[in-house]
């Protein structure tokens, strides 16, 4: 009976410690954890409410690098779970709320195996890697299942920019297992047109297989012309319809096949680089200057193109119909279909 007694006071003042210092309890793990995944980091979180029975909310975190490498900031992050789930190793929801994270250099990260499940994870902010931005993206996450990993859910962007491409409104479906990467569905604008398209990736080490199809409706050629900053090679204008499939694995592509249609009304076709010229192959007694010259102030009224790989090669053909007659053209790139680095 005595220790009973003496174990009740023993109890309370566990109590009001935890009480009195959870929020440094909760800080001194989460500095712990992050040394673990990030080495070389700095953490600071301005104010930490802890319920352990319901929720834990970090506000106003930042991480970042002493050699300034990267910086991630969250407004906050939330954890939801039952005193029932955490007995059962499981939190109900985490929401990352507020992200802005940019990365300048290549980080190492030493992954940690979780303590917890998830089954809901809900991210939106801002992230920038290098020359990659990703603006108003917002993110949901469903694990199907804890016995082996598998994610699905979804992601959307206002805009992705990287360095001569920009792509708003993506919306895309994902999926995720230890031996894929999908994307069962996706679609975005670029070049004013709208892309619709899927993509997988197949894992088996040391192996990857990947694939990516994709189809656009309404898309500018002028647009592209100026986000690729072709100009000074090629000037071209004109709405189109394409079809492109792209197959490959850890060491290059495997297979290139496309097609392109243009709209009624055509558009402008002019190559103003000789040496882009000197690529092309042109009708046989055809001189170069008289190639260069039909090629001037070309407008075309009817056009379609085709991609493929043929001997190793990736070949472009062209075909197209206007006033000043019609135009057979073939780019053959007889460059290395292999990546320069493998991933």
């Amino acid at each position: 009976m005595k220790k009973r007694y003496f174990l009740i006071p023993a109890i309370i003042v566990i109590l009001v410690l935890f009480i009195l210092y959870k929020e440094k309890l909760v800080f001194k793990i989460a500095r712990a954890n992050l040394k673990k995944t990030l080495p070389i980091s700095k953490l600071e979180i301005k104010r930490i409410e802890f319920n352990p029975f319901t929720h834990l909310l970090l506000e106003g975190v930042s991480i970042k690098s002493p050699l300034q490498k990267y910086s991630i900031y969250l407004a906050s992050v939330r954890a939801d779970y039952t005193l029932f789930s955490i007995l059962r190793s499981t939190v109900n929801k985490v929401e990352l709320i507020g992200i802005n994270v940019s990365i300048e250099d290549n980080v190492k990260v030493n992954p940690a195996k979780p303590i917890l499940n998830v089954k809901e994870i809900r991210a939106s902010g801002f992230v920038k890697f290098r020359d990659v931005e990703i603006k108003n993206f917002k993110a949901q996450i469903f694990q199907q299942e804890f016995s082996r990993p598998h994610l699905k859910g979804s992601l959307s962007a206002e805009a992705v920019n990287m360095k001569k491409v920009k792509l708003a409104n993506l919306n895309a479906a994902i999926d995720v297992t230890p031996e894929s990467l999908s994307v069962p569905e996706f679609d975005l604008t670029a070049f004013k047109g709208e892309i619709k398209g899927k993509a997988l990736a197949k894992i088996s080490k040391p192996a990857i297989n990947f694939s990516v199809d994709l189809k656009g409706k309404n898309v500018d050629l002028a647009q592209m012309d100026e986000d690729l900053e072709l100009k000074e090679k090629v000037e071209i204008s004109g709405l189109c319809d394409f079809s492109l499939l792209v197959k490959g694995n850890e060491g290059g592509l495997t297979d290139l096949s496309g097609g392109l249609d243009t709209h009624e009304g055509g558009g402008k076709f002019i190559i103003t680089d000789k040496q882009a010229l000197s690529n092309l192959n042109y009708a046989q007694g055809v001189s170069f200057d008289a190639a260069l010259e039909s090629l001037k102030n070309y407008r075309y009224d009817e056009g379609n193109a085709k991609v493929y790989i043929e001997d190793g090669n990736i070949v472009l053909h062209m075909l197209m119909d206007g006033e000043l007659g019609k135009r057979d053209l073939m780019v053959v790139y007889h460059g290395s279909l292999k990546f320069n680095q493998k991933f």
